[in-house]
């Protein structure tokens, strides 16, 4: 993969955007900042103000913050106006100026790399990108051997496109998404169509039962084992359970899943939660499923755990390679995961046969980010 010569064109793209334009940057925060010090100093672009829709920023770099409607009115005085995006939330910022603000595509771009790179380091005017793509590159060979392991032309094509778009965060590579039928537990079913008539279910990651709910309307029957450590969300999913009157069959666990047992704490909470060994948040109780103690024969398991899903597959390497269950994990949590998840699983079991799918993109409050793993 030619990550340097990326580098370079994206490099050159954002410098032939500005030059001799007239520039709104979206974001009146410290990335505006770096932005701003990077365009005044390697382009000759004269920025107008900055825009964004926190109503208590006033001035970014002596210059106003102004809202939208604003942005509005100067664009239909000055139809030459371009807007350089200076915020992770470049996904719903995009849709606001094409959609409302009135903004053509051509003249909206986002500063990929904005959030963590440094503008202009070292006295040259390439942007120092975010680690994305140091990572890509450190880790070659890894990419590699995952491509030859996934299973279908499909699997390859939409790690590929994902990656480019982390690369360079343009929602284009993206733009080709394919729909597919799924089955009762979320596969597609051309990976898989088989649902048994009594599953033995694995939610990591259960949030409030929003998965449950969904096995449960499809009519999916069997024995679910529940694991959700937040506390809001494991009150939730007792409610869930109550409410579809599951309890006869649906084993609810206060728990996260790692690869050994341990005391952990919990930072964040509802679908932002995570787990950190640090000692910051709330503590809570980590287990491994070869060690929870569930004696029947898993079949599927599913886990969308913020970034702990490899940890989880570890800590479950015998049931992987006594059962050989069907497995669903959310794979965008961090950048490695992409080659790490699927190359471990195989060393845990070579049997496995493993897919990706991007996971869609409709609009603007779709998750472009969102690939899954799927191995069966």
């Amino acid at each position: 993969m030619k990550i340097k010569k990326t580098l370079h064109i994206e490099t050159e793209l954002l410098q032939e955007f500005a030059r001799d334009s007239k520039l709104v940057i979206w974001g009146g925060n410290e990335n505006g900042e770096k932005l701003y010090r990077y365009l005044t100093q390697y382009s000759n672009a004269q920025v107008l103000f900055f825009c964004d829709n926190d109503p208590m920023l006033r001035k970014c770099c002596g210059l106003p913050v102004v809202d939208q409607s604003y942005l509005q009115e100067q664009f239909f005085k000055d139809n030459a106006i371009k807007v350089v995006i200076a915020s992770q939330a470049y996904q719903e910022i995009r849709w606001q100026l094409l959609g409302v603000v009135g903004l053509p595509a051509k003249q909206v771009l986002y500063a990929k790399g904005i959030e963590s790179g440094v503008f202009g380091s070292q006295g040259n005017s390439v942007v120092n990108w975010d680690s994305d793509v140091f990572e890509i590159e450190k880790h070659h060979d890894e990419l590699i051997s995952t491509l030859n392991i996934l299973e279908d032309e499909r699997s390859k094509a939409d790690l590929k496109k994902f990656l480019s778009y982390r690369i360079t965060y343009d929602p284009s590579y993206l733009a080709g998404f394919r729909r597919f039928k799924m089955n009762a537990l979320g596969f597609p079913t051309d990976i898989s169509d088989d649902v048994s008539e009594c599953e033995v279910v694995i939610d990591g990651g259960a949030h409030d039962g929003s998965s449950l709910r969904r096995y449960l309307k499809a009519g999916v029957k069997g024995k679910f084992y529940c694991f959700e450590p937040e506390r809001n969300n494991f009150s939730g999913l007792l409610r869930t359970v109550e409410n579809y009157g599951a309890e006869g069959f649906v084993d609810a666990r206060m728990q996260g899943l790692g690869a050994v047992a341990c005391v952990s704490y919990l930072s964040g909470s509802d679908l932002s939660g995570y787990i950190s060994p640090d000692g910051g948040g709330d503590q809570v109780d980590i287990t491994t499923l070869d060690a929870s103690g569930i004696l029947e024969r898993v079949t599927f398991i599913k886990l969308n755990i913020e970034g702990y899903e490899g940890p989880a597959l570890e800590g479950a390497a015998q049931i992987l390679k006594k059962d050989k269950p069907r497995l669903i994990i959310s794979n965008h949590h961090h950048l490695r995961h992409l080659w790490e998840v699927p190359l471990l699983i195989k060393k845990i079991n070579p049997e496995y046969k493993i897919y990706y799918r991007q996971m869609g993109w409709s609009g603007p409050y779709d998750k472009l980010y969102d690939i899954q793993l799927f191995a069966v």
